[in-house]
């Protein structure tokens, strides 16, 4: 699953560019989309994503003046579905994200 701050004006290339370099199926999330394995999943621009029983759900996020920090709704949904079974890699550039290297 790919998880990443996305201008919410924009369409996202994201799909089309991990598509070409991942010999798995690329999908982008659609609300209530049910988890398969041996795929990638990227998140939509402006949207929240959250994992129940393996479902993938779509929600907009609340309008609160700041940025959009996508992943920090995203991981608690994670580890309450999957428990020790979740696995997280945070590949963390340049803004708001960077505190993420700190905190995990």
């Amino acid at each position: 699953m790919v998880v990443q701050h996305l201008n919410p004006t924009k369409k996202s290339l994201l799909v089309e560019l991990l598509q070409r370099q991942s010999p798995i199926p690329v999908l982008e999330i659609t609300d209530r989309c049910k988890l398969e394995a041996s795929h990638l999943y990227a998140a939509p621009p402006a949207f929240d994503v959250t994992v129940f029983h393996e479902v993938l759900y779509l929600m907009k996020p609340p309008d609160t003046g700041g940025p959009h920090l996508a992943i920090d709704f995203f991981l608690p949904s994670l580890a309450d579905d999957r428990g020790s079974n979740a696995v997280g890699l945070i590949l963390s550039g340049m803004g708001s994200d960077a505190r993420w290297v700190f905190e995990l």
